[in-house]
């Protein structure tokens, strides 16, 4: 996992698996935020709807064409404060891949970028599964 900052108070992850999976069908994992490190909507204190989004890598190992895979992401942030981005990608011709190297790559639009430089809070990515075609799941790694 690579992070590096852009422009607009934006904060930009890379997501690499570490080592090679067989029979890879699809992957779920979990992007866990330094707590109230997102931005909300001034007017409702709500979380910024595009605060967070993930985008496939577009030349990867696990899909030939962007016909090949989908992906969901589902943000909530609980009562502390803490924002959690979980994310699931399949592909979808039905065809198991075997490989190692870059998922995708998180955007995260903080109001607190300084949050960041001056605290060394970081972002966890945690709970990382890839799942087999009978829907089994493994444990993997993910690149630092």
């Amino acid at each position: 996992m690579t992070t590096r900052e852009g422009a607009n108070n934006k904060i930009y992850i890379n997501v690499n698996l570490d080592g090679n999976v067989e029979d890879f069908y699809g992957i779920t994992f979990d992007l866990v935020l330094p707590p109230n490190s997102v931005s909300t909507n001034p007017r409702n204190g709500l979380l910024n709807n595009n605060a967070v989004s993930f985008s496939l890598a577009t030349e990867t190992w696990f899909a030939e064409s962007p016909r090949d895979k989908r992906h969901v992401v589902n943000v909530s942030t609980n009562e502390e404060g803490e924002t959690t981005a979980s994310v699931a990608v399949s592909r979808i011709d039905g065809n198991p891949a075997s490989g190692q190297g870059s998922i995708g790559q998180f955007v995260i639009i903080t109001e607190k970028i300084e949050l960041y430089r001056t605290t060394g809070s970081s972002f966890e990515v945690k709970n990382v599964m890839a799942v087999r075609p009978d829907l089994s799941v493994i444990p993997v790694g993910i690149a630092k």
